[in-house]
């Protein structure tokens, strides 16, 4: 089975030699590590020169954010892999990591097909801190429509997904590659959930993206929408993946697809909202989706922020 392991790093030399040794110590012989420096200031690529494996290649890139990055890296790597994971930067991946990993996706490697667990919560210095939220339903496109549950950083593909889902032109509008992954993988192949964790996620404040847990995730929640528009970027993705996929879905999916969009902006935003039907996986995300939809009329955002993940 060979393994390529993607990774974007940016400013990220306090704990990417831990992370990379915690990625090399499990991964195949015949296994490849691509990272794509995100025009780091700091001292990354050179901690990254410093470990001499010949498994590793560095790409050094200008910065155009850690969402395109990572789409960057999926356009750019070689089809000869069975299964492409996504690393962060400052992580620790658990010793099982790639053995789970390779074990969940074996029997679905000829069809697009996505994996993801649950994440280990710990600070700077890995003192344990909790665990990311636990879904209570099954992945399926209609709520991928409305939600990500993906944390790219817990995320491995098959080569089928890697190709369905990269994107020629546009993907500057994809503000989450992770939530674009588990889009595509539900709409066309097969997404599995692990509740295991495999990842210690470390939390610091210098994280690009961040997991809160408790009512301390709804408060990162507000504090979002409070000044990007949420909406806007499900409203974006979904009118990518439309134009590029219409055509090719299953018919239930483009019936699910044509409820969240069309042309009527404000109706179908009024007729979700107000809809006996559920789309993501709690009921007071459920709830804030409905009030968003009927109060956010914001431009779409400028930065790259983590939600509702």
């Amino acid at each position: 089975m060979r393994i390529l392991v993607l990774m974007s790093t940016y400013n990220g030399e306090k704990y990417i030699t831990h992370q990379l040794k915690s990625i090399l110590n499990q991964l195949p012989y015949q296994g490849r590590i691509i990272i794509r420096d995100d025009g780091s200031k700091d001292n990354t690529r050179n901690k990254i020169r410093a470990i001499k494996d010949t498994r590793i290649e560095l790409i050094e890139g200008n910065n155009i954010g850690f969402a395109l990055s990572y789409l960057e890296l999926l356009a750019l790597t070689p089809l000869n892999y069975d299964i492409y994971m996504l690393s962060d930067q400052d992580d620790i991946w658990l010793p099982d990591k790639i053995q789970r990993s390779v074990s969940a996706l074996s029997p679905y490697l000829e069809i697009p097909a996505l994996y993801c667990t649950r994440m280990e919560l710990v600070d700077e210095n890995l003192n344990y801190l909790g665990l990311s939220p636990l879904w209570p339903n099954l992945p399926s496109f209609s709520n991928a429509l409305t939600e990500n549950i993906v944390t790219g950083c817990t995320a491995a593909i098959t080569r089928p997904l890697r190709t369905l889902a990269i994107i020629p032109d546009g993907r500057e509008k994809i503000f989450f590659h992770d939530w674009w992954l588990y889009l595509v993988g539900s709409a066309f192949g097969k997404v599995i959930y692990d509740p295991i964790p495999t990842i210690q996620y470390r939390q610091h404040q210098n994280n690009v993206i961040g997991m809160k847990y408790g009512i301390n995730r709804y408060l990162a929640i507000i504090k979002f929408i409070s000044t990007t528009s949420w909406i806007k970027i499900l409203e974006n993705q979904n009118g990518i993946f439309k134009a590029k996929f219409s055509d090719n879905l299953p018919n239930k999916n483009l019936i699910h697809l044509n409820q969240i969009i069309n042309d009527n902006g404000i109706i179908r935003r009024t007729r979700i909202a107000l809809s006996l039907n559920r789309h993501r996986q709690f009921l007071l995300d459920e709830i804030m989706l409905r009030i968003l939809l009927l109060f956010d009329h914001r431009k779409s955002p400028k930065k790259e922020i983590i939600i509702m993940q």
